[in-house]
């Protein structure tokens, strides 16, 4: 993952922050049922931080980076966020 945002030419902060939040997914998933799916689990570890943690929103936004695709050369999210909707660039005349 480090290589990959290296590649990236992301901040340390930036990498410091996804390595962060990677290892805490890693340790709620050993908590979790194995049949839940990659989805289900991502979504129960996010209300997990919202409800018994008091994690404000833009922290949980942090930890959307699992969210991205570590191997691809893109990072683009799996899934468009609805927060951000694309926007078509204009052109003044």
């Amino acid at each position: 993952m480090r290589e990959v945002i290296r590649r990236q030419h992301k901040a340390l902060s930036t990498e410091k922050g996804y390595v962060f939040w990677l290892r805490r997914y890693l340790t709620a998933l050993r908590e979790m049922p194995e049949g839940l799916s990659s989805q289900k689990k991502l979504e129960q570890f996010l209300t997990d931080l919202a409800r018994r943690r008091d994690v404000s929103a833009s922290t949980q936004n942090q930890a959307l980076v699992l969210r991205r695709n570590p191997a691809g050369s893109s990072g683009a999210p799996i899934a468009p966020s609805s927060r951000n909707p694309p926007t078509r660039p204009t052109v003044a005349i």
